[in-house]
């Protein structure tokens, strides 16, 4: 379901059921959308009236995310350097999304762990580091 906001009737809701999104994306990166709207009675909504549209989704889980900085190399490496009882680990991770300066990591690495973010060009598996805060 998407909730519909129309600027010409700012006290009225409208609520739609996507019909179609766009493959692909036009000049601009918006993907065209079609809703249809099933509570416009009367049809007060017409063709070319402004409005937004609010898109309900399913409660995800929450995400493990890291900054880009931790992996080695690059994303694509998907290896990522953890601290261990005082020495630096090397960990194989599965990487999602990237949202911005952050990846979500799928698989590999639990809640509260502690990711080193710099500094990895001078580190292999096993040594001694030291957290600065």
């Amino acid at each position: 379901m998407v909730d519909i906001e129309a600027s010409v009737f700012p006290d009225k809701k409208f609520v739609g059921k996507i019909e179609f999104i766009a493959p692909k994306a036009d000049a601009n990166l918006n993907f065209p959308v079609k809703i249809a709207i099933s509570n416009n009675a009367g049809q007060s909504l017409k063709a070319g009236m402004y409005g937004t549209a609010h898109f309900v989704f399913a409660q995800q889980a929450p995400a493990i995310l890291i900054p880009r900085a931790a992996f080695v190399g690059s994303v694509s490496s998907n290896e990522i350097f953890t601290v261990n009882a005082g020495k630096a680990a090397l960990r194989k991770v599965v990487a999602g999304r990237i949202f911005g300066d952050k990846v979500e990591v799928l698989e590999g690495l639990a809640a509260g762990e502690q990711v080193i973010i710099t500094g990895q060009i001078n580190l292999v598996n096993g040594s001694p580091v030291s957290i600065i805060k």
